[in-house]
């Protein structure tokens, strides 16, 4: 595309006189401020100064206001006032390069020194300077000239398997927990769940890959849990002929919609029809076989799988800002009402699985509907780094406890009825609490932490928090450290809810203090591969890598 009329700005070499004025001010030369200054200027017009050369360009001559005369910036001052006078040592500054690296050696150091204030957290220099290298490092190893730094973002500086292990290790821990602690009252839980789990994924992703679509977990699950239903009752239909364990009609429909959701989460509405279908099939048939320790450990593996598949694929990577409920959440809603209802039906009788069915349906549509987000890639983002954070941690705790609850509750009933009922015990409130309890709070985590990162950003963020902070290369309280370098030292700007390095080449020279190997208050360092990031959401361009001359 050519463009016409376009305007380009070129960066000169500032004067001698601009020089003199910006580092003055109004004070003339005989004040107190010229007297300093002094030996400065009268290197500006001498051939070959290395601080001549230095201070023509706007960055390093802004640097130098904000080391010898931080009180007209508003940066801390020292409590040693430094002279600019040092800066024409040419055996200790033998060329621009030198001073410029002094420059942000004092800048860091000026900032970060000890205040008398006992009321605000204070950072040594030494651990601020690691840290901030550490981020610095971070951005340029993305981009050499992206100076833009989110909270959100950190994931990425994190190991990639970091996310996506620990929310599988949760979710397969409770769910072999649940399936290991065996049965109370009737058979327990075989298994079929991690069979179940493992087929459906097997059928349900390469389908969303082939086709391409782009996963919508709302459609997925709404697919998976209509090919569950139907892969129960198949199930139920080859026993039968003694194909099987399945006990009765609908004794699979509970574990088959728990792998129906775990599998529908990643995928489309395709994929999840036909991995609901397999997987809600293989764990119908496959039910009650090998309770006890098998099943805990492989339905552990199972679950733990569809958990780290939904934090692959569907884990949010931008801030949420409002959650809106979609009327797919009634398909969800229906379907799953419709499976706990006629299950209770079997076993305590109709009116008792009309009232189940409706309360479970009415719960589950509530967090199933809660899919269509405004975030970081529909608009821009204007607010805060911590007022963006505060919404996508609200986001976060409208959808997820909602739909842990509804799990519970499904998962309760659901599970423990099937259990009951397949040992042809009387289904007494003891008895399928003994048996369903457990069920429902695995589920409850599973469902509950899985819709959270779907809405939410932020349980990516402190989960990397957490692992780098425990190796020393960021503070614990980064969002704090960052807010005080922004509005106590001067180092970061702040641009919306991204921040950013006072100057780009501050960035880079924060950059080059980091090192693999290094052995101070962050440790050593694992060096990921960064892909480039996304840059939809950038607040700006940013093209500007030189100070102002006047704050």
């Amino acid at each position: 595309m050519k463009l016409t009329g376009a305007t380009g700005v070129t960066l000169r070499p500032l004067s001698g006189d601009a020089i003199r004025h910006y580092l003055l001010g109004d004070a003339g030369p005989g004040s107190a401020p010229g007297l300093r200054w002094s030996p400065v200027l009268r290197e500006l017009s001498a051939p070959g100064s290395p601080v001549a050369e230095a201070l023509q360009t706007p960055l390093i001559a802004a640097l130098a206001r904000d080391v010898y005369e931080p009180q007209l910036t508003g940066l801390p001052e020292p409590k040693e006032p430094r002279e600019p006078e040092e800066l024409t040592n040419q055996r200790r500054f033998g060329d621009a390069a030198a001073i410029k690296q002094h420059l942000f050696e004092v800048l860091i150091q000026n900032a970060y020194q000890p205040k008398d204030d006992p009321y605000k957290k204070r950072w040594r220099a030494d651990e601020a300077q690691e840290w901030l290298s550490f981020l610095a490092h971070h951005l340029r190893a993305r981009d050499e000239e992206y100076n833009f730094f989110a909270w959100w973002e950190l994931r990425e500086a994190a190991p990639q398997w970091l996310v996506l292990g620990t929310v599988g290790a949760i979710c397969g821990l409770a769910a072999g927990i649940a399936a290991g602690l065996g049965a109370h009252v009737g058979q327990g839980i075989g298994v079929g769940l991690g069979a179940g789990a493992i087929i459906g994924l097997a059928g349900a992703i390469p389908i969303r890959r082939v086709s391409k679509s782009d996963i919508q977990p709302s459609k997925g699950i709404a697919g998976a849990l209509i090919g569950g239903i139907c892969g129960a009752l198949l199930g139920a239909f080859a026993g039968r002929f003694g194909v099987g364990h399945a006990v009765w009609p609908f004794g699979g429909l509970a574990v088959a919609l728990a792998v129906a959701i775990g599998v529908g989460s990643s995928t489309n509405f395709a994929g999840g029809l036909v991995g609901g279908l397999a997987g809600g099939t293989f764990a119908t048939i496959l039910e009650s076989v090998g309770t006890g320790v098998p099943a805990g450990i492989f339905n552990g593996i199972g679950m733990g799988l569809c958990a780290g598949f939904a934090a692959r694929f569907v884990g949010r990577e931008k801030p949420s800002f409002r959650v809106q409920w979609s009327p797919l959440g009634l398909v969800c809603g229906i379907a799953i009402g419709t499976a706990v209802g006629l299950i209770t039906a079997r076993a305590a009788g109709g009116r008792m699985g009309l009232i189940c069915g409706m309360a479970v349906g009415l719960l589950s549509a509530v967090p199933c509907g809660m899919l269509a987000l405004l975030g970081a890639d529909d608009r821009p983002i204007t607010a805060s780094p911590d007022q963006s954070l505060r919404q996508d941690s609200r986001a976060f705790w409208m959808t997820a406890p909602s739909a842990g609850i509804a799990a519970v509750i499904a998962g309760l009933i659901g599970g423990g009825l099937v259990s009951v009922y397949a040992a042809r015990a009387h289904p007494t409130l003891e008895k399928v609490t003994s048996d369903g309890l457990a069920i429902g709070i695995a589920a409850g985590i599973i469902i509950g932490l899985g819709f959270g990162l779907y809405h939410a950003a932020s349980v990516f963020f402190v989960i990397s928090r957490f692992w780098l902070a425990s190796q020393g290369r960021i503070p614990w309280r980064l969002m704090q450290f960052l807010a005080d370098a922004h509005q106590e030292r001067g180092v970061l700007r702040q641009s919306g809810s991204f921040y950013q390095f006072r100057h780009l080449e501050l960035m880079h020279w924060l950059a080059d203090q980091w090192h693999p190997d290094h052995t101070g208050p962050v440790g050593r360092l694992w060096l990921p591969q960064f892909a480039g990031g996304n840059r939809e959401a950038e607040p700006a361009s940013p093209t500007d890598t030189y100070a102002p001359l006047s704050d």
